[in-house]
């Protein structure tokens, strides 16, 4: 009668249908909210590039193909980065290995020496695509592979958590089997009420109460359709047992476990919800909290393994560009690009941080200085007072050595000999 109470972890005595279907809403909202989480990270590292700069300029070679438009043969670079980072976020690792063809593959699974103080050697390496599996028997050193590694206590209680719930709900679903997939029925009858039958003989039989429920179990297990005859004082009823909770209650889970799940990636509950407006900075700091440590972890790992020591103490960088991943409209930035272009940003390099393509010309690479910083003739000219004109001049790349403000009075000077006529010479 009471099989479908069920001890929980507590030991304490609760309803099995309830834990059931609480545990197990809890199970699929954690499961959502992490999922979402993940994807919002990775897909903003997959939508960024991966830039290559020899110190001077950025590069474009085959190494950049490879990292950024087709790592190997069956994947696009998107693809290729959104699989990495799910990866390194559900699993808090992931190995990335590079062939000798220079294409680069995501290992589903690998072992690796337990060296500490010297380069570790990773075997077994299997590679999977879909439903495609392939055991790599080369072994790697630390060289021919990018370990990353990313995690904190914060994301593993997240993990723990699902899984500590998932847990829950498993071992009341053991016990729910019979409750779900059996019919139950309540038999009234009077207290005194009293049972007979005959036997082949055709001698009254006393039948006690639990042969009666026996006898009536067999008529409901029959096949086809069955009727029960009640007689005066007794009556079969079906048990219909609800599992659902409240939308209230419901609401009120799914906002706790979002939070949790938000606060546990450092997104911006805002950004995690879309609930973002338009003067709202929420999304800098998902880029700022959420996506920059995992693309920084990319980034330290590129210049480790691909650019080197000497490289790198040359100049040479690689690393991820966030800058694609966000959106920039040109309309509304017009006046800050204008700004950039004005401290000597070349026009490619404003091309690429909002997206297009950089013209690669003589003249899109030029750099504009019309701001002088220097402090030769500051003393000059404490507040210079040209009009809108004389501004408009100063637009052209000039000598480090020339002052704005002698240029301004120069104008200023030549332009009143013009219109004032000449006094007398002084003696």
């Amino acid at each position: 009668m009471f099989e479908w109470l069920f001890k929980n972890n507590n030991q304490e005595i609760t309803d099995l249908l309830e834990v059931i279907t609480e545990n197990w809403n809890r199970l699929q909202l954690a499961a959502l909210a992490q999922e979402k989480a993940v994807n919002m990270i990775a897909n903003a590292i997959a939508k960024s590039e991966v830039v290559i700069s020899d110190g001077k300029q950025r590069v474009r070679d085959k190494e950049y193909y490879r990292l950024n438009i087709r790592p190997n043969d069956n994947q696009t670079g998107t693809d290729f980065w959104y699989m990495a980072t799910r990866k390194l976020l559900k699993e808090s690792e992931c190995l990335i290995v590079r062939m000798r063809s220079g294409m680069y593959y995501v290992a589903d699974g690998f072992t690796a020496t337990s060296k500490v103080m010297s380069r570790k050697v990773y075997s077994n390496v299997i590679l999977t695509d879909g439903t495609d599996t392939i055991a790599i028997e080369r072994t790697f050193n630390s060289d021919d592979v990018i370990h990353l590694h990313y995690g904190n206590a914060e994301l593993r209680a997240a993990r723990q958590n699902v899984l500590n719930t998932y847990n829950e709900a498993a071992a009341a679903l053991e016990q729910m089997v019979t409750v779900t997939g059996t019919p139950r029925y309540k038999f009234k009858t009077e207290a005194n009420m009293s049972f007979r039958t005959k036997d082949d003989n055709g001698n009254d039989i006393v039948l006690t109460i639990d042969k009666v429920i026996a006898r009536l179990k067999e008529q409901l297990k029959q096949s086809g359709v069955t009727i029960i005859r009640e007689t005066q004082g007794t009556s079969l009823e079906y048990m219909d047992i609800k599992t659902g909770i409240p939308v209230n209650e419901f609401e009120k889970m799914a906002a706790e476990i979002n939070n949790q799940c938000a606060m546990a990636y450092d997104i911006p509950i805002d950004v995690f919800m879309g609930k973002i407006t338009e003067k709202s900075d929420a999304t800098n700091e998902f880029i700022t909290y959420a996506v920059q440590p995992v693309a920084e972890t990319i980034s330290d790992s590129l210049n480790a393994k691909l650019v080197g020591e000497e490289d790198y103490i040359n100049g040479e960088r690689a690393f991820v560009w966030l800058s694609r991943f966000k959106h920039v409209d040109v309309i509304d930035s017009a006046s800050n690009l204008d700004k950039l272009r004005g401290i000597g940003f070349s026009y490619d390099e404003i091309r690429e941080m909002v997206g297009y393509e950089p013209l690669n010309t003589e003249w899109s690479q030029d750099r504009a200085l019309t701001k002088n910083y220097e402090t030769e003739g500051e003393g000059e000219g404490a507040n210079p007072t040209g009009s809108a004109d004389d501004l408009a001049d100063e637009s052209v790349i000039r000598s480090p050595q020339t002052s704005k403000h002698r240029e301004r009075r120069k104008r200023r000077s030549e332009r009143t000999a013009q219109i004032l006529p000449a006094g007398p010479e002084r003696g």
